[in-house]
């Protein structure tokens, strides 16, 4: 089996981490991205820019700045999505991110969307509070709109959630009803049940997996239960490279 592709997703971490710079914030990001890529991931979603969160002051980028951060990703070989608040925002991504995200996949956005699958790129879809019909026609509205690719997300509905409210059979309903897309798995547990979650979801059919991310110190706090650090990234990755290996073969 091919080894998971990892998305590594900025929290509200950033945030205080740019109010205690005084450079430019394109300068912090990389920085920033510069830890992050020590988790040795596959793709870092970057939504957190477009997002206007109560008593934050949003984090505005400039196309050029959009732009200089984009080859500074993709010098360290990863990718990087953002889901984008509106359709200028659509347009404006379209040749600097790798794929789409849909974080809310709000029915009453269906303009959106189809402007979104209207340009071709991969999109991610997340699932978690969507009922099978629901989900059933965005993928319809993305693949009309001229989209090719698109992955669906399961994970729980809440953040820093128990083991009872992640249902992984989900995934191999979604792969069952949706053959033509891929299905991966947004990880919110807390604790030491976050990596045999991702195993089983692996194992499941998740082709790809997703975890939010701190690296401002490798001290977890109570806040900070279903986050990881680099280091726990990069031991999920070991234990992937090793579960394939025990696969092996499925000859005799």
């Amino acid at each position: 089996m091919k080894l998971p592709y990892f998305i590594a997703t900025i929290g509200n971490e950033l945030y205080s981490v740019m109010e205690r710079s005084d450079k430019k914030p394109v300068e912090v990001l990389k920085e920033y991205i510069d830890r992050v890529a020590e988790a040795e991931i596959d793709c870092i979603d970057l939504s957190l820019l477009e997002k206007n969160k109560e008593g934050q002051k949003r984090i505005v980028l400039s196309r050029s700045d959009y732009r200089e951060l984009a080859d500074f990703v993709h010098k360290k070989e990863i990718e990087w999505t953002i889901a984008p608040r509106d359709i200028e925002v659509t347009d404006q991504l379209f040749d600097i991110i790798d794929f789409y995200t849909i974080e809310t996949p709000d029915l009453e956005k269906i303009d959106l969307f189809k402007h979104i699958g209207s340009k071709g790129k991969p999109v991610r879809l997340s699932t978690e509070a969507s009922s099978l019909s629901e989900i059933d026609q965005i993928v319809r509205v993305l693949k009309k709109a001229g989209c090719n690719e698109i992955l669906l997300m399961h994970g729980a509905r809440s953040c820093s959630a128990n083991i009872k409210d992640v249902n992984l059979k989900v995934i191999a309903t979604l792969k069952n009803l949706f053959p033509s897309v891929r299905v991966g798995y947004r990880d919110h547990i807390k604790g030491d049940n976050a990596l045999p979650a991702m195993i089983v979801a692996y194992m499941l059919g998740a082709e790809v997996i997703e975890k939010k991310i701190k690296v401002e110190n490798d001290e977890l706090n109570e806040n900070d239960e279903f986050v990881w650090n680099p280091n726990m990234f990069q031991r999920a990755n070991q234990c992937f490279y090793s579960i394939g290996r025990m696969l092996g073969s499925s000859e005799k």
